[in-house]
């Protein structure tokens, strides 16, 4: 009695740390998982057996993630106190969300119980994000890589900044400049027979994304 009580103390304790996320209980023996807590709209089974191979065969794990899911269970499983890992799951047929799940040990006077508290986290919003500024760096290093010249432009602030390649022989890279001067510095350097052409470029884009 004392020992259920002590391991419904610890269930208790991680559900209201984890107020916004999925809180599911697992049984080692009989690989079910009980939910615990569940978000609103959230139409997951509360019971779900046989798992991680029963949500494996109901598409439910993306398939690029199939044998990290089943690592997380297994490592548990085999003795493991604590995991956890990053994969994309869903329901059925919604659209994949990338979730951490963490699996907990319950432990009692230094003993492991046979019984797992999880923990599911959605984090598609801060993965999308991490997606976002690596595509951005990426990008950006092509950029300057194909280029002669590089520099981030901020018409709305008349701001340039970040200047690559050949142009910083012309401009220091640690300063900033309005656009007016740098542009009227960048025609000094262009041949003699470039230099309308090039300013009828320049002007036709400003006019197309800000006139």
């Amino acid at each position: 009695m004392e020992n259920e009580l002590k391991f419904n103390q610890e269930k208790l304790k991680l559900a209201l740390d984890s107020s916004k996320n999925i809180i599911f209980e697992y049984d080692l023996d009989s690989k079910t998982l009980t939910h615990l807590k569940l978000p609103d709209g959230n139409e997951s089974p509360r019971i779900i057996y046989n798992v991680p191979e029963s949500r494996i065969e109901n598409k439910e794990i993306h398939p690029d993630h199939i044998e990290r899911y089943r690592e997380l269970y297994n490592a548990v499983i085999n003795g493991k106190n604590k995991n956890s890992c990053t994969i994309k799951t869903r329901l059925r047929a919604t659209k994949y969300k990338w979730t951490k799940i963490t699996l907990n040990n319950i432990i009692i006077n230094n003993n492991p119980t046979r019984k797992v508290i999880g923990i599911v986290e959605d984090i598609t919003e801060h993965q999308e994000f991490q997606f976002l500024k690596l595509f951005q760096t990426t990008l950006k290093k092509a950029l300057i890589e194909d280029s002669m010249g590089y520099a981030h432009i901020n018409l709305s602030q008349n701001k340039v900044t970040d200047i690559f390649g050949i142009w910083q022989e012309y401009f220091d890279n640690d300063l900033e400049y309005t656009y007016t001067y740098f542009l009227k510095k960048l025609i000094t350097f262009v041949h003699p027979e470039d230099k309308e052409r090039v300013k009828y470029i320049f002007s036709k884009w400003l006019l197309t994304n800000f006139g």
